[in-house]
């Protein structure tokens, strides 16, 4: 009998780095809810790989946060904690602020371009029904291409790696119509600002319109308790 060969380290590696990015993203869109339960036995079964890639999955989300692992009950998908989204709030309007003045002063017209060219494919999918997803991406899209056009496009994967509780908050307010014009709006002055070649105007309206979401944060909270652990 021919027995399987053993996965090299770099093959785990691998396989862990994928289950990783498929779990996370399942919770940041909100496909596996705060409170769910977790079993690496399960995972282990429908990705086709032994439970160990899914352990180390499990312990780099449990590590950001997004995972609970309790010993004697089990492993779940962490509450939102407010705090975390709060905290990635800040971290942002740091770095983007510092971005849109650098792109202002040095060049506003490129950049100005860059962003607008975002904003009015960002603008076709919020006058569309269900768009939701699409409406999502263009939003990421259109702050990477800030820090890009600023010179810094690695920052921003940074920033991703560090705002995932920010990110479920957002996903929370998707069904509101509301959100949509609140987000393009404020695009829409951050590229008006820039294009002026006025740093100072440029980081005022990253801050005007990503501050809102303090708001944001604790209106979800009050409509969704469950979701952050408030119940």
């Amino acid at each position: 009998m021919i027995l399987p060969s053993r996965p090299t380290l770099n093959e785990r590696a691998t396989a862990a780095d994928r289950i990783y990015r498929a779990l996370r993203d399942e919770i940041v869109r909100l496909e596996r809810l705060p409170g769910t339960p977790l079993r690496e036995r399960d995972i282990a079964a429908e990705r086709g790989v032994s439970r160990t890639p899914v352990r180390e999955a499990v312990l780099r989300l449990a590590d950001e946060r997004l995972i609970e692992i309790f010993p004697q009950s089990g492993t779940f998908v962490a509450p939102i904690k407010a705090e975390d989204a709060l905290d990635a709030l800040f971290l942002r309007a740091a770095i983007e602020e510092s971005a849109a003045r650098i792109v202002a002063e040095t060049r506003a017209e490129a950049a100005a371009n860059a962003l607008n060219a975002v904003q009015e494919r960002h603008e076709r999918a919020g006058a569309m029904s269900d768009s939701g997803d699409v409406f999502y991406l263009l939003d990421e899209e259109f702050h990477c291409t800030l820090l890009s056009e600023a010179g810094h496009p690695a920052t921003w994967r940074a920033l991703h790696s560090a705002k995932a509780h920010m990110d479920r908050v957002r996903r929370l307010l998707l069904p509101d119509p509301d959100h949509y014009e609140h987000v393009l709006g404020g695009h829409r002055l951050v590229v008006t600002a820039i294009r002026s070649g006025d740093g100072w105007a440029a980081a005022a309206a990253v801050r005007e319109h990503l501050e809102p979401f303090r708001d944001m944060v604790e209106r979800m909270a009050k409509r969704y308790p469950s979701y952050f652990g408030l119940i």
